[in-house]
Formats: C-alpha cells, structure tokens, sequence
C-alpha cells in the first residue's frame, strides 16, 4: 500500500486521509514506479519545503483524485501513449463510455512573485509593531501600472474592431496587464526599512498628529515604485491596505488558462483516436476560475475566455481575418475551489467546497455521448471535499507558518473535554498558548487548570478520526477520586 507520508509533510487542499484512500485505487492502474515518484511528490520528502515544490505536490493531488475515481468506475489506463506519441492522463473505455482526458492545474503563483504584495504588508505590519504605537490607524496603498498595452486590431469592412462573440459582444483585447508598482521581492524589506525608517520616528515623535507618505521615484531603469501611507491618531492601532487586483483577466490571450489550454490543444492535435478529449482544468490559486463573472468593465469573465478558446479570430498578412475553431478539446470541466461564507466563522474553522463548472465545445470533431457526460458527472461527485484553499497552503508556504484546518467546537462539562487533537498538539508543541485558546472559545477560565485545582484526575482519553479532516476529536474525561469507608 503506497503511504502518505515523509520527512517534511506537504500541506494539502483535500484530507490526506481521503489521498491515501484514493491512492489505493490509484495504484491499481499505475506502475510501482510511477506511484513512488507520485508519493514523494504528495509527501515533498527532504529537509525543505518551499513553493514550487507545494505547487506540483497540488497539481499531483488533483491527478490522483482524478485518475482514481476513473479507475473505480470502470477500465482506466494510465499514461497510455496516443496514436501522436503523446501521453494524456486517462485512457478510459467502459460501460457504453470512452474518452481520453488530461489533468491541469492553474496558478497565479507566477503574478504573486512578480507583485510581492503580501510581503510589503508584512514589513508594514513588523514596522508599525515595533513603532510602539498603542494607539491610531494606519492605511497603505500600493498602484498599479500597465506592463503590456493593447494590441492594435484591425477593423473589419463594418467599421468595428474584431469582437468577441459571447454574452457581451465586447473586443477581444481591450485590458492590458498589471504590475504593482514595488521593487522586486528579494530586495523589497531592506527597501522598506531604509525608506519609511524616517517616517516612523515621526509617529512616534509626535503620535497625536495626522500624518502621511507618498513614494513615487524610479527603483531602477523600466521600474518605478509607488506607494502611500496615511497616519491618524484616530483608532485601536488597526492597519488596513488597497491595491488594484493583477490577478483578474484583463487580457485573455495572456493569461495563464489560455496558455495551458493551449498547450492541451497541441496535445491532443494530430491524434487519430475517434474519442472524446476531456481536460480538467483544476485550481491551484486562480482567482479567474472561481471570480468568472468579470469584476470591471475592463476584465472578462472565465465563460468568454473559454467561449473565445472554441471559437477566435485569426489575422492573417494582408490583415483581413477568419475565424479558427477548436476542434481537438471537446469539453474542459472546471474545477474550482470555493469558500463556504460564513460571518462569524473563525479562520481555522472555515467551510471550502468544489463548484464544477463543465463546458462543451460546440464545434469539436468527437462530441461526448450521453452515456460518457453522464460518466464525467460521476467522476466529479467522487472528489472529496476539500479542506483548504490553494491560495492559503501556497500563502502559508511562502510564510514559513503551519496552519491547519481543524474541526471546529469545543464542547465541555465540569468532568469532559471534546476538543480538536491539533489544538491540543499545538498546544504541547508551544504553538498556541492556553491563553490564546480560551480566547478563541471565549472560556472564562482554563478547564485544565481548573481540574488541577479541584485534585480531578484523568480517567480516560479517547480519540475519534475524523471522517474528511486531518484531524482527530479527542475526548478527555476527568474524575474525583473519592475515599470511601474500609470493606473490613
């Protein structure tokens, strides 16, 4: 049986409880050799973690979860070679269904190194903490500038630009990507600290007056930097920071998707097998898969950009245009990961779940059949729920920090305790203090203490697996010990 396990454990959106489960089925259709490389890379074996490393062990997952569920319902293959010398992910025929289908997973991770955005609120945070200010609020704002600027397109015989035909009727190429305006992330804290140093002493020099900071300089040839800072004496020492988004769809053939959905599309080009090819397009921390409404009027939504893949228009020399279809992908399925919205829910508490989203292609050369989307709906269903986002496992990597979605409530009686097994290895290990986890449950005092104090004892300690979590209940039952009079 393949384990999940290994020097430095990866952090996972799904329960890697359900991976081990769905490794076993995994197995059954992959070589030994293949299923050690894929352990290794769920584990991230070694002495050092870091966010590559997190992100393939995140695109493994995915592929495991789907190959698996394949796998059980019905003849799968692996990695079978195509008639093009190309290897996609599934080779499935069975039960009046057949396909071929390959796995992607998206990230942004690329944009979050390009705009350190997270580390410069970081550096604020540390710099306004060791100012000493007990009281006042602090805003920061970070600009955006334009890196690519559209692309000039020619005019049809009708008068307009070339347009993309979904829902919107709206050009094709009308945003342009964005880049904030912040030096580059291995030099951003020592820039920080030399150059809001300064400011800083004037807060704490003179705290009861408003104050504030506008950079705007070149950092070097090609990079301008640009930011603010606004102080006022009013407030609880809160921070609170804004910047534009550069991770929305503001140019659809640039952006991460289109370029893999491409690369799918090569893929499958030239093949000679007559079945239906499927890709999942998995999120791996893509805000465009999950905000696919299009949140300006200058961004698109992820149902244009799919509608553009199927169906574009091409410029040729003499600058007239055509349009090209995609034959080769004849559906893409979706597979976004949403939080569950919850006001007063606490962070380490809070719900995800998977909203699919399928697309069909209605200009495709082999066209799933009923049987075989039926098929697809089932794959889906079998997915696990997931336990985490991709941007919070990716977020916390980059951080160093180990958080951990842990099962929520606490329940207690003057002789029981039910709480969470992490909370209380994290409490062992240091990582959370009593004070800080009668907080979070807004206990008037600390249960344990009060046993200590009141001569109980432990009577038993019981723990109970949790089904979808990587976590355990554990139920510590207390008693007095009573004296009573001698037998004899």
């Amino acid at each position: 049986m393949p384990t999940v396990a290994g020097n430095v454990v990866a952090m996972s959106i799904f329960a890697r409880r359900k991976l081990q489960e769905r490794l076993d089925s995994f197995a059954k259709v992959v070589g030994k050799r293949k299923v050690a490389r894929v352990v290794r890379a769920l584990n991230i074996e070694g002495t050092e973690s870091n966010e590559k490393r997190q992100l393939e062990s995140l695109a493994v997952a995915w592929e495991v979860l789907i190959v698996s569920a394949f796998a059980d319902l019905g003849d799968t293959k692996y990695e079978r070679r195509m008639s093009n010398g190309r290897r996609p992910d599934v080779f499935f025929s069975d039960h009046g269904a057949a396909l071929v289908a390959d796995v992607v997973t998206v990230s942004d991770d690329q944009q979050h190194k390009k705009n350190p955005v997270d580390v410069f609120s970081d550096v604020i945070k540390e710099m306004w903490r060791d100012s000493g200010l007990q009281k006042g609020s602090l805003s920061w704002s970070v600009d955006g500038v334009d890196i690519q600027q559209p692309r000039h397109v020619p005019k049809h015989p009708g008068g307009w630009g070339l347009l993309h035909l979904s829902t919107r009727m709206r050009p094709i190429n009308r945003g342009s990507l964005i880049r904030l305006a912040l030096p580059p992330e291995e030099y951003l804290g020592e820039y920080l600290h030399e150059r809001l140093h300064p400011f800083f002493q004037e807060l704490r020099t003179a705290p009861h007056k408003p104050n504030g900071l506008d950079v705007c300089e070149e950092y070097k040839q090609g990079l301008t930097v640009r930011f603010s800072l606004c102080y006022s004496p009013q407030g609880s020492s809160t921070i609170s920071g804004h910047y534009p988004s550069y991770t929305t769809m503001s140019d659809i053939e640039s952006h991460v998707l289109w370029r893999r959905l491409s690369e799918k599309s090569e893929q499958f080009s030239l093949a000679q097998e007559e079945l239906p090819r499927i890709v999942f397009v998995c999120d791996g921390g893509c805000d465009a898969l999950r905000h696919s409404w299009g949140r300006g009027p200058h961004e698109y939504r992820l149902e244009e950009m799919i509608g553009h893949f199927w169906r574009r228009p091409v410029i040729s020399e003499d600058q007239s245009w055509s349009w090209s279809v995609e034959k080769g992908i004849s559906g893409i399925i979706v597979l976004p990961i949403a939080e569950i919205n919850s006001t007063w829910s606490m962070p380490a508490k809070r719900e995800f779940r998977l909203e699919p989203k399928p697309y069909w292609n209605p200009f495709c050369s082999y066209p799933p059949n009923e049987t075989t989307a039926g098929l697809l709906q089932k794959v889906v269903s079998m997915l696990p729920i997931p336990v985490e986002s991709p941007d919070n496992v990716l977020r916390a990597t980059r951080s160093g920090q180990i958080p951990s979605r842990r099962l929520g409530g606490l329940t207690m009686s003057h002789n029981r305790v039910e709480m969470s097994g992490v909370e209380l290895l994290k409490i062992l290990a240091g990582e959370l203090t009593l004070d800080e986890f009668c907080a979070d449950y807004r206990l008037p005092s600390n249960p344990f203490k009060n046993a200590l104090m009141t001569c109980q004892l432990i009577k038993s300690v019981k723990v109970e697996p949790a089904a979808d979590r990587d976590d355990d209940k554990i139920t510590i039952a207390v008693s007095y010990t009573h004296l009573t009079l001698p037998t004899n």
